[in-house]
């Protein structure tokens, strides 16, 4: 897997470095993976690479956000579930701090928001529950998607992320918006906890 990911970065990076296999190399093996090195802030990036490269990078990293972010607005997101992970899956799995996110849909099912809900760290992370529900009723939404990333590696949902969800539902009940899902991102992998029935 290493390879693969060092030759595609290769080749991404052939047009702003004469020596773009070396350094694809060296960022891979210096960051874990292709993810990781999209993950990494400019001062690090730049201790490993050229200017010319981190520039490309970034202007690389902004393009396939957008093209993510893109795919996610373009229409129902429920249609598009796929997607909403991928999406979430790239702003999040680089993380080395918990965030927790919140993406606020309307009754066409399509995003009206996506929030930045809480950060923490790799104990945790929470976003209030009083204060996403009034969010719903600013925005008017008729349901959400939370999301949140595990930087230590596994997407096992824990208890404490159980029972949070739950919260979620309750209040949703009560209000009359619906919890679409709740996605749990870690470094290689995106799991959804409807999909596993835990709520």
């Amino acid at each position: 897997m290493e390879a693969t990911s060092s030759s595609s970065l290769a080749r991404a990076l052939a047009s702003v470095s004469e020596d773009a296999d070396a350094v694809a190399k060296k960022l891979i093996t210096e960051f874990g993976s292709a993810n990781a090195v999209f993950g990494a802030d400019v001062a690090t990036l730049t201790r490993s690479a050229p200017p010319a490269v981190v520039e490309h990078l970034y202007a690389m990293k902004a393009w396939m956000r957008e093209a993510l972010h893109s795919a996610v607005t373009r229409g129902p997101v429920m249609r598009t579930h796929e997607d909403v992970m991928n999406y979430l899956q790239f702003d999040l799995s680089p993380l080395r701090v918990e965030q927790f996110r919140v993406l606020y849909i309307d009754k066409y099912l399509k995003l009206i928001t996506d929030d930045i809900a809480g950060v923490g760290d790799e104990g945790g992370v929470s976003a209030s529950v009083k204060e996403v529900c009034r969010r719903v009723l600013h925005l008017g939404a008729s349901s959400i998607i939370l999301a949140h990333n595990h930087p230590g590696g596994g997407t096992t949902p824990t208890t404490n992320d159980i029972e949070y969800t739950r919260q979620f539902v309750d209040a949703g009940r009560a209000l009359n918006f619906e919890v679409l899902d709740h996605i749990i991102v870690a470094k290689e992998n995106v799991i959804s906890m409807k999909h596993l029935r835990l709520f």
